[in-house]
């Protein structure tokens, strides 16, 4: 078994542990054409305050074509229920705690940003955004090791409760922040 096997198979694992069967999942790369107009990324309000719904529409694909970030579709079933947006990125060493800091005496630490996640209205509350998160980070490990890859990012305004539940921690002096910096360890 070849060491990226063995990260497939660990996160396979780890996804088999949820309710939803990952049988009839598809993660699919965005492209021209895919009729996305099902897809309800608004919040419980009807508001599209982070702008989720609006960047799927009108700016996804464009940013897919200046290779600024990649947008995958999350398919159950066949149907669209989500998607997450991804690119690379760079943390700060001041971001972190001295004691979480890598022994090394980089300024800057090489990460995967997750810039955007959305599961439909329909969909949401039954694991399909633990699905995406430990997707990313089966992903950042496997890239890791041909790239050079330490962290997961993301920037969150909500949720913060549920990321920190799903292995993300709160950086340093995010406090008065309106989106705070998480990341996750890629190891």
């Amino acid at each position: 078994m070849t060491e990226g096997s063995s990260t497939i198979n660990n996160f396979n694992d780890t996804i088999s542990k949820f309710k939803i069967n990952e049988d009839l999942i598809d993660v699919l790369k965005l492209e021209p054409n895919v009729d996305i107009t099902t897809l309800d990324c608004m919040d419980d309000n009807n508001l599209d305050e982070e702008e989720l719904h609006k960047f799927l529409n009108e700016d996804a694909l464009n940013d897919q074509s200046n290779k600024l970030s990649v947008t995958r579709l999350i398919y159950y079933d066949d149907i669209p229920i989500g998607y997450f947006t991804i690119a690379m990125y760079s943390i700060l060493c001041g971001n972190f705690k001295e004691d979480d800091r890598p022994s090394t005496n980089t300024k800057i630490y090489p990460a995967l940003i997750l810039t955007n996640i959305a599961i439909d209205r329909k969909y949401r509350g039954r694991g399909f955004g633990q699905y995406v998160l430990k997707w990313v980070t089966g992903f950042g490990r496997v890239e890791s090791k041909k790239i050079g890859c330490r962290y997961i990012a993301l920037f969150a305004r909500n949720a913060i409760e549920f990321y920190l539940k799903n292995n993300f921690t709160l950086c340093e002096g995010q406090d008065s922040k309106k989106y705070k910096l998480l990341v996750s360890l890629l190891l």
